[in-house]
């Protein structure tokens, strides 16, 4: 039986800015608009692995992993998408409503009850982009990309935007952070927190833009040290499309 559920969404935060291709079968890699990425969940906590989530509206899908997680990338921007979760046992639809025009990417976050409806939906929606006098070095997208080389070490701006309630917290706190190509290991350069909620807001981080084998993946995370609600926004430096231009 197909299931289908207007769930009240719960906007969280966790970005990143690197530079990943995009997942789910879409097809639009680093270029697609927006990115919807997630986990499934039984009601117990165990993530539900090898199931098929697809937007209805595109046919674009991905399958879960061990981790119950997926990730889909689609050049479909609307402020509404139906999501089908199909496995063993399992057919149904949530629907995820009030996406922001501005949103690049959005977490959804799907728990199912042991008769495969939906008990919980949570979705995570974000923005970011470089501004100021860096801004003519990159292009800003779901993933945003170093289009010009420097010279020297630039003093940069990104901002970023949540909307929605979010347990009613006054503000969501922010990391911005670097690597090494293998993105082995993360080290943080700055902070920041943006306003969300009722008291929806704009939120900024300054940091030194670096492109060099040491400083090849950029990610900003929010709400920081939130692990299991996340979302992910890469900044692609030349260093790292170097890197995988030799893989």
């Amino acid at each position: 039986m197909k299931n289908k559920l207007s769930a009240i969404i719960l906007l969280l935060i966790t970005f990143l800015l690197i530079s990943c291709a995009g997942g789910g079968t879409s097809g639009t890699g680093v270029a697609a608009a927006r990115t919807l990425s997630g986990t499934v969940t039984q009601s117990e906590g165990e993530p539900v692995e090898n199931a098929v989530v697809t937007i209805e509206e595109t046919g674009e899908s991905d399958l879960t992993d061990e981790n119950g997680q997926f990730e889909i990338g689609t050049d479909l921007v609307t402020d509404s998408y139906n999501i089908q979760i199909e496995g063993e046992d399992l057919n149904t639809t949530v629907s995820v409503d009030t996406v922001s025009e501005e949103t690049q990417n959005v977490q959804v976050d799907i728990g199912l009850d042991n008769s495969n409806s939906i008990s919980s939906i949570s979705s995570i929606q974000i923005s970011a982009k470089i501004v100021g006098t860096c801004s003519s070095y990159f292009d800003n997208s779901s993933r945003i990309h170093q289009s010009v080389g420097i010279a020297e070490d630039l003093n940069c701006t990104i901002k970023f935007f949540a909307s929605g309630d979010l347990e009613n917290q006054e503000e969501i706190p922010a990391v911005l952070e670097v690597s090494s190509c293998d993105g082995l290991t993360w080290k943080e350069i700055a902070r920041g927190a943006t306003g969300v909620g009722r008291r929806s807001g704009v939120g900024q981080i300054g940091f030194t833009f670096i492109d060099d084998s040491e400083h090849c993946l950029y990610r900003l995370s929010a709400p920081a040290g939130n692990e299991q609600s996340s979302v992910e926004i890469f900044i692609d430096t030349f260093s790292y499309q170097d890197s995988l231009a030799l893989r």
